[in-house]
């Protein structure tokens, strides 16, 4: 029997490899056998290195995410480069912290553009890739990805905030909820093309590089059944089976990965 969880070399559009989630997900694709194409707004060291352990595994493109010519000039250089997409995984994601009082309309259309406006973007412009590597008949589906969060179907808890760790934004989980929508609706009208969409709702996985706060993560952990917060390297493996043919008749689900917060 094959390995219906090797990627073999399919070809997948990936957006914030550079992040805390994304540098995990870039790894365990690449490790799977897939073959990224990355699109990148910076340069990052840490990326180059672990794309130097896979030759020939991946090429980076650059695309502005908040930037409509940006992403579609990137994404037509792709469908030059590769005619055929076997899936996109939109994980990109950046927006500012803060409480209701200082969030401003900015920040709001920002949030817009990164979690809903890129991805429908990516995907709208990529859709005939997508459409030409898959064979219904061969119940070979393209698969689409996006990476929302717990925060797109439960508000933050407030008293998991204080001074020192601004609460998680608003904007954040009304456009991560969106997301959710925007999957649940292409995952209908994409089926007849052979297409797949599914969405990863993440829990609580902080940079604890960057959260240098004991007590925050002690107020996360005694919210979540497995009593501990998330490591980046348990997100690929939900990643690559949505992928994989290991996943052929799921499409238009939200997979939590939140150590059962969502579950209470």
């Amino acid at each position: 029997m094959s390995n219906i969880f090797h990627l073999n070399q399919k070809k997948i559009v990936l957006t914030g490899a550079t992040g805390h989630l994304g540098m995990s997900i870039v790894n365990t694709l690449l490790d799977s056998g897939a073959f990224l194409i990355l699109y990148i707004r910076n340069d990052s060291q840490e990326l180059t290195h672990l794309l130097d352990r896979f030759p020939s595994q991946s090429k980076s493109y650059y695309a502005d995410l908040e930037d409509s010519d940006s992403l579609k000039q990137a994404c037509k250089s792709v469908l030059i480069d590769h005619p055929s997409i076997d899936g996109i995984v939109n994980n990109a994601y950046s927006g500012e912290v803060g409480t209701l009082e200082n969030i401003e309309e900015a920040d709001f259309i920002q949030s817009m553009k990164m979690n809903l406006f890129g991805p429908f973007s990516i995907i709208k412009f990529l859709l005939p890739g997508l459409i030409r590597s898959s064979n219904i008949d061969s119940k070979n589906f393209a698969s689409i990805i996006n990476i929302s969060s717990m925060y797109g179907k439960v508000s933050p808890q407030p008293e998991a905030y204080d001074s020192q760790t601004l609460p998680n934004p608003i904007q954040y989980g009304a456009t991560k909820s969106g997301l959710i929508q925007l999957t649940k609706y292409l995952a209908c009208f994409l089926a007849d093309k052979g297409i797949r969409v599914n969405s990863i709702s993440p829990g609580a996985f902080p940079n604890i590089k960057k959260v240098n706060n004991p007590q925050f993560i002690s107020r996360l952990e005694s919210r979540i059944p497995l009593k501990r917060i998330g490591y980046p390297e348990e997100l690929g493996g939900p990643v690559a089976f949505l992928l994989s043919e290991a996943s052929s008749y799921i499409t238009g689900a939200d997979i939590s990965v939140d150590g059962g917060w969502t579950s209470w």
